[in-house]
């Protein structure tokens, strides 16, 4: 078996439809996605504005990613692959891609040449110093009959770019963790193209989601989530966190839910917090709870910690169905539903002391004024 594959992405373009459950694909795991948003110097994919839009909304690690076409100027290319994808946000905080393949409504004169990605890219490096650009190609790159295979330093850019390589070696339909298995280590091991081993490799056309059943373009990548998000040029995650949970009291880091851990971390990923829970942890037990500590424990939050407060749960409850929330409670303020206000917790919070007498009475704490509690449903 090949390298661990995580993070997972998938890749979306009109083919898909306009309809794509991104929040179902961070259901299945899956970290990132990329969509397809230009081609030549006009053509618009008509889902690229939406699908990049939902991407970023369900916490998926977003890309997006221009088809180029010779016989045209690719400095216009790249302005209007730019322009697109700044009309959802800014360009900087997106993993940016040039597919560099054949099309089968391009006639000889639309190949792509070396010198047309080369422009491209230096347009971009040009509206975007700084940022590590990536590139999306397979045979195309490789063959002596296309493009020979030119050094990838040939390109003239500051930063190495991100390699996105397609390599398929089977065509049957199943999950894409199933189909990974049997990827060959050389897609890892060996260049892809350009004398630059893969970064991100598309393994397959036919990983299935619940949403399409016959397949997608899925993708996997050796690095962490951090290094994806990198990639993006999204930083916005902690260093460390404001306060960090006391270890030992019963407390710890270990859920069993594979959707909770998921909701984690990307609130450890937007503030610089740190989450926890415990045994018996409030009515939907320790694997679909969360305490999101914002004030050290025992203390009530200071009037910056509780704007902190106010912000994460400002987060987690805009994602109400996508965590699928039971309840959350801040500063003895408790919601059942997206819809509806909050309401008093202290009858219920008295009635749990009775209930729960090894649980801390503090009142602070059981309060929830030093920390945000999020429950979700027992959905695995």
């Amino acid at each position: 078996m090949a390298v661990n594959p995580k993070p997972w992405l998938v890749d979306v373009s009109e083919h898909q439809g306009k309809d794509v459950s991104f929040d179902q694909i961070w259901r299945e795991d899956y970290d990132g996605a990329i969509a397809k948003m230009t081609e030549g110097t006009g053509y618009v994919d008509p889902t690229g504005v939406g699908n990049l839009t939902r991407i970023l909304k369900n916490g998926l690690v977003p890309g997006a990613y221009h088809f180029i076409w010779g016989g045209m100027s690719a400095k216009e290319q790249a302005q209007h692959f730019l322009q697109k994808v700044g009309e959802v946000v800014a360009p900087e905080e997106v993993m940016l891609f040039v597919d560099v393949e054949l099309s089968r409504n391009m006639t000889p004169d639309h190949h792509p040449t070396f010198d047309d990605v080369k422009q491209f890219l230096l347009t971009l490096q040009e509206k975007l110093p700084g940022k590590r650009l990536g590139i999306y190609s397979g045979y195309y790159w490789r063959e002596a009959q296309h493009l020979g295979n030119p050094p990838i330093s040939q390109l003239d850019l500051k930063k190495i770019p991100i390699i996105w390589d397609a390599h398929y070696f089977t065509t049957n339909v199943d999950w894409g963790s199933n189909l990974y298995e049997s990827v060959p280590e050389e897609y890892w091991d060996t260049p892809a193209f350009g004398g630059r081993k893969a970064d991100i490799l598309q393994f397959a056309s036919t990983g299935r989601l619940l949403q399409f059943p016959m397949g997608v373009d899925v993708n996997a990548t050796r690095g962490s989530l951090g290094e994806l998000r990198a990639h993006s040029g999204r930083t916005r995650g902690k260093s460390t966190p404001q306060v960090e949970f006391p270890r030992g009291l019963g407390l710890d880091r270990r859920w069993a839910s594979q959707a909770t851990k998921r909701m984690v971390r990307e609130i450890e990923y937007n503030f610089p917090v740190e989450c926890f829970t415990y045994a018996d942890h409030g009515r939907t037990g320790k694997d679909f709870a969360v305490d999101v500590l914002i004030a050290p424990l025992n203390q009530k939050a200071n009037a910056k910690q509780r704007e902190l407060g106010n912000e994460i749960l400002r987060f987690v409850e805009e994602n109400w169905d996508r965590f699928s929330l039971d309840y959350t409670i801040f500063f003895n303020k408790m919601r059942e539903n997206p819809t509806e206000p909050r309401f008093d917790y202290e009858p219920l919070r008295l009635e749990w002391e009775k209930t729960h007498p090894n649980v801390s009475t503090d009142i602070n704490t059981s309060r929830h004024e030093d920390h945000v509690h999020v429950s979700r449903q027992q959905v695995p």
